[in-house]
């Protein structure tokens, strides 16, 4: 599947549609779309997703280094962003572990002030 969608990016590169419009969204759609749809489809299958996603990210991996320079435009716009996925993913977990940090604190200190009233 994996090997599938890579060779669906490589026409996209050279499809003269999408190289004269200078629009990067067929690709960048496809790009983030890959994972989850290797891992569903890997699930349906009864195998494992997880594995199946890190397969085709080692695949996706060395097309990326092959084709980075077929378009300037289309890997600058591809690698921001990713990173700004990757910036908002981190920002949720960090909020979401604060949380978690605050609420196991506070119910510390009521399960010790119950202790001490014993």
């Amino acid at each position: 599947m994996a090997t599938l969608l890579v060779f669906l990016r490589q026409e996209s590169f050279r499809s003269k549609y999408h190289l004269s419009a200078g629009v990067a969204m067929p690709v960048d759609v496809i790009f983030f779309l890959t994972p989850l749809i290797i891992y569903f489809l890997a699930e349906e299958i009864h195998v494992s997703g997880i594995i199946a996603v890190v397969a085709a990210g080692l695949i996706h991996n060395v097309e990326s280094e092959r084709s980075r320079l077929t378009n300037a435009f289309i890997f600058y716009n591809s690698n921001q962003l990713s990173q700004l996925l990757i910036d908002i993913l981190n920002g949720i977990v960090f909020l979401l572990l604060g949380i978690i940090i605050v609420r196991s604190m506070r119910e510390g200190i009521l399960i010790n002030k119950q202790l001490m009233r014993f």
